[in-house]
């Protein structure tokens, strides 16, 4: 199984939502656009980490995993999985 079909069948069963509309849903979670360099898209997720963190008093383990897991499908997006 291909990382791309392993991405596309696990966004549709995660978040029930074609691909595109993950994808898109990845990059408003990160708060970034499409277009942000792989570098801005790294820098954001770790300033995410830090709040959602949950060993941090803000933290929240659910926000985190949805954090991977949103970073994996911009990754696998952009054919670095």
């Amino acid at each position: 199984m291909t990382a791309a079909h392993f991405s596309e069948e696990f966004t549709q069963w995660f978040f029930d939502l074609p691909k595109t509309e993950a994808l898109e849903k990845a990059y408003n979670a990160l708060e970034v656009h499409h277009t942000a360099s792989n570098s801005e898209i790294n820098r954001a997720f770790r300033s995410l980490s830090m709040i959602y963190h949950p060993d941090r008093r803000s933290g929240s383990e659910e926000r985190f995993m949805e954090l991977q897991i949103y970073m994996a499908i911009i990754k696998a997006a952009r054919g670095q999985l």
